[in-house]
């Protein structure tokens, strides 16, 4: 590779490094699900931190899909789990990251 190439390689990479930094997401962790609903294949939850709400919606193809999601939100809100909310520009995940942490690494200490 020439030192033409070279810069050419580097500029592209340096390109894509900040192409990808500049997609930003949020991380909001121990929210409470207040309020589940469905209609059809569309689920949206009420979540409730510090006095802060965000509302979440998804739409999905599958009404299987939907209510396996819908069941999921529903057994954390009856169960006052704590989720985290991880959302970018048109996406959003809730997900029991203690429970996820738990099955991927084992038994940790609390502190």
């Amino acid at each position: 590779m020439n030192a033409a190439e070279l810069e050419s390689f580097l500029a592209s990479r340096l390109a894509a490094t900040a192409l990808r930094a500049a997609v930003r997401f949020s991380v909001t962790q121990d929210m409470l699900v207040t309020e589940v609903t469905r209609t059809g294949c569309d689920v949206a939850v009420m979540l409730v931190a510090d006095g802060e709400s965000q509302r979440v919606r998804w739409s999905f193809g599958d009404g299987t899909l939907a209510s396996r999601h819908e069941r999921t939100l529903r057994r954390w809100a009856d169960a006052g789990t704590l989720v985290t909310v991880v959302t970018r520009p048109g996406e959003a995940t809730v997900l029991d990251e203690r429970a996820l942490l738990a099955r991927a690494l084992g038994p940790v200490a609390s502190s």
